[in-house]
């Protein structure tokens, strides 16, 4: 299964450097503009369908690029954003940010979910994509945690320390072959 992935656009809690989690933020114009520039992007990929998160700012963006694709799109729960708790709206200077990510320390909060279960969720979730969608190029609509562990999925679940170094950026294509 070929993967293109695309972290939502823009929202006024990424300029604001917040922890957005599943709360359900939408895409400012920032972001808007952001997923209508990367539509025309796309005009020349072959895109079966797009999978997108259930939360508003990836249904927003998978929209707008639908627009030009013109393909099925379909929600997937599984590709949700990690439940950051009591982090959620907060400032992520105000967090370890890194260690909260990375899979070797694995660290517990009181309410956030646990790094090693939100990898887990995601692969799984890969898995039953790569079963359902053999064959297919699929377009994922989700989030910047979730970059990072589609990520590892791909290299094979080799954690390399440095999870936060492999978010992707709002609005910009990132491929994977899986």
């Amino acid at each position: 299964m070929k993967v293109y992935f695309v972290r939502h656009g823009q929202t006024d809690w990424n300029v604001q450097s917040r922890i957005q989690g599943q709360s359900d933020i939408p895409l400012n114009q920032r972001g808007i503009a952001q997923a209508k520039a990367l539509a025309v992007q796309l005009k020349t990929l072959a895109i079966d369908c797009i999978i997108t998160s259930p939360l508003q700012r990836t249904k927003q963006t998978a929209a707008l690029l639908n627009e030009t694709l013109q393909v099925p799109i379909l929600e997937e729960e599984g590709l949700k954003e990690r439940d950051f708790g009591e982090f959620e709206g907060v400032l992520k200077s105000e967090m370890d940010f890194d260690a909260a990510f990375d899979y070797e320390q694995d660290r517990h909060y009181e309410s956030c979910e646990n790094i090693r279960d939100f990898y887990e969720r995601i692969y799984t979730c890969l898995d039953e994509l790569k079963k359902k969608m053999t064959g297919q190029s699929v377009l994922l609509v989700a989030h910047g945690a979730v970059s990072i562990a589609i990520y590892y999925y791909a290299q094979g679940k080799q954690y390399d320390g440095s999870p936060t170094s492999h978010i992707a950026p709002n609005a910009e294509l990132v491929c994977f072959e899986l």
